[in-house]
């Protein structure tokens, strides 16, 4: 599941471009906003997304995981303590799953 960046919401901060463990993270010089310059190189780690302070960076997600016409938001909550991945369905089912930052901490 690669990344892409929503262009009205990144203010060209740069924390994804310092966290990227590949380097596929840039800032576009001519309109200083953030992109993925290699999407089928990312590592799907998604520090990216969880870094963004403006959620400007969302995730394509895999046929088997979410079907066609699905957004994916995975947002990291400090003041919960938690990240979460948000599945929404064509269908407007939503899937929330929540995990503990403190217990992926301790098993990483």
């Amino acid at each position: 599941m690669s990344t892409f960046v929503y262009m009205t919401r990144c203010d060209g901060c740069g924390h994804c471009v310092d966290i990227c463990p590949s380097d596929i993270m840039h800032i576009d010089e001519t309109i200083r906003r953030a992109k993925n310059i290699e999407p089928n190189f990312c590592w799907e780690c998604y520090s990216c997304v969880k870094a963004c302070p403006n959620h400007a960076i969302d995730v394509r997600g895999y046929a088997d995981f979410a079907p066609m016409g699905h957004s994916v938001r995975v947002r990291r909550e400090e003041e919960k303590g938690t990240i979460s991945w948000k599945i929404k369905f064509r269908n407007v089912l939503i899937f929330i799953y929540y995990i503990l930052i403190s217990f992926f901490i301790l098993f990483n």
